[in-house]
């Protein structure tokens, strides 16, 4: 085995802003899924169809639509 040097990270930001973006892009990536499944419906698939293709349950499939139909992009 080599001898390997550890990086050290460089803390260019507190912990707490960290963990807050994490957050912020996680939400932005929840909205993604859930647009992404919309779009397949636009695109003609079922709810059926659109839940196998984004691996998600039946009942969250609707919930989204329900989402989307009551309130559009804002809704989600």
């Amino acid at each position: 085995m080599v001898n390997k040097i550890q990086k050290k990270v460089k803390k260019h930001i507190k912990k707490t802003k960290l963990d807050k973006l994490i957050n912020r892009h996680q939400q932005e990536a929840d909205v993604l899924k859930k647009l992404t499944f919309i779009r397949f419906l636009y695109n003609g698939k079922t709810v059926d169809e659109a839940v196998k293709l984004m691996e998600i349950s039946l009942s969250t499939g609707h919930r989204w639509l329900d989402e989307w139909n009551e309130g559009g992009y804002n809704g989600l």
